[in-house]
């Protein structure tokens, strides 16, 4: 199992900025991959995962300052 988590700014003022890279990378690995966001509430994020090869990858953006 792999984690990928992308870090960013929940703020508006910081949308498609560098302050938010990590969510724009997992959003474009999400779009290339056909997956679709699932809410994760427990952890105030979104989770998506995927396989390659017999690896299973969970993607993770949180909407929380951590």
């Amino acid at each position: 199992m792999r984690l990928i988590i992308g870090l960013g700014n929940p703020d508006k003022k910081y949308a498609n900025t560098r302050h938010n890279f990590g969510w724009l990378v997992l959003n474009s690995l999400v779009s290339k991959k056909d997956l679709s966001w699932k809410t994760h509430k427990a952890s105030n994020s979104v989770l998506a995962d995927f396989k390659i090869d017999r690896e299973k990858y969970y993607c993770k953006a949180t909407d929380l300052y951590e």
